[in-house]
This record gives C-alpha cells, structure tokens and sequence, in this order.
C-alpha cells in the first residue's frame, strides 16, 4: 500500500505537469503575429528540433542554417508598368494619322505649293497637341494602375508575412509538444521502473 500511494502521487504530478504544458503548447499554438524571438528560435529549432529529430522544421526555421536572402515580393506586372511607363520610345509612336487630310494636302500641292508647307506646318502643331494630350492621359491612367498595384502588393506582402509568422509560431507548438511528450514517457517509465519494481526490492533486501 505504501508504494501503491507513492505511485498514485507520482502519477497525479504527472498529470498536472501535463495540463499545464498542455495549455502553454496552445497558447504558443494561437500566439498570433508577434515575431518570434531570436534566443527561442535558437533554443527550440537549432537546439530541441535537432534532438528530436525534427530535421524538416530545423531547415526552414533554424537560426544556424545560411539562409538566401529573400528579397521582397514583386509581381512581374508592376516591374512592366515601372520599365514602360517612363519609356521614351513608346510615346514617339503614338502621334495619330489622318488619312483623309494627308490625301486632300496631296490634291492641293498640285495647285499651290505654298499653302501646302502652311497647311503641313498647321497640321503637324495639332498633331503635336494630340499627342501630347495623349501623353498625358496615357501617363495619368498608368499612374493610377500602378498606385492600385502597389498598394494590393503592400497588402499582400503584409498578409504573408503574418501568415508566415502565425506558421511559424506553429511550428514553435509542434517542437514543444513532442519535446513535453518525449520527457513525459521517459519520466513515466523510469518512476514506474523505481517505484513498482528498486524500492520494493531494496526494502526487501534491506529487511532480510
């Protein structure tokens, strides 16, 4: 009987032991968007997920392994709206064509030379207007589609990043649980080893 209470107390401290680790693996579980800190990170991935195995999660959220510098997140959409927006080239390729006054100029030359040059000269000063008018509604619309981009990939980068902070937390929960579980189980099996089977021998020894 007295090796029997001994038992169930260890058991009972074991027990509670374990609720209480439960509830801190949950509520690392559910940490949220705070950023890990660095001395945990070291202790739980470089140190724990090594000793446990846990080989997959050591790789990616390991302070010790030489991880490649991630630049920020760009979509290809924005860098073509950046390269064509400015470009000179485009803009020289937007002046309209009149067919219909170039054709009545053609009839006209043959009658007066002179009112042709005027009227030439007349018609590419509003071609210049159009074009630049153009010009500046192109670069207006662009502008606007690029502000739109910028800020949807602001807010998407922002989305990853706490998405990736709340998996990483996760991962923190996983390397705790079955760090906890691991100590649990050898704990177990060594008080049951000397409470059930060396103390009653030893006492048995101790009163022959």
């Amino acid at each position: 009987m007295f090796f029997a209470g001994i038992y169930l107390a260890t058991f009972l401290a074991i027990t509670t032991t374990s609720i209480l680790t439960t509830v801190i693996v949950l509520h690392v579980h559910h940490m949220g968007t705070r950023k890990v800190p660095t001395i945990l990170k070291k202790l739980v991935f470089d140190l724990m997920a090594r000793m446990l195995c846990m080989n997959t999660l050591c790789q990616k959220y390991g302070t010790s392994k030489c991880n490649g510098a991630s630049s920020p997140m760009e979509t290809s959409l924005t860098s073509v709206i950046l390269n064509s927006s400015r470009n000179p080239t485009v803009i020289r390729n937007l002046k309209p064509k009149n067919s219909i006054n170039s054709n009545s100029l053609r009839r006209s030359t043959q009658s007066n030379g002179k009112a042709f040059i005027g009227m030439k000269k007349s018609l590419s000063e509003a071609e210049d207007k159009i074009a630049e008018q153009v010009l500046i509604q192109r670069n207006y619309v662009l502008d606007e589609i690029l502000m739109h981009i910028k800020a949807f990939t602001q807010e998407r980068n922002a989305n990853d990043q706490e998405e990736a902070t709340r998996q990483e937390w996760i991962a923190v929960a996983q390397v705790l649980d079955r760090f906890f579980m691991c100590m649990f189980i050898i704990f177990i099996a060594l008080s049951s080893f000397l409470i059930l089977i060396v103390l009653p021998m030893s006492k048995e020894k101790h009163f022959n």
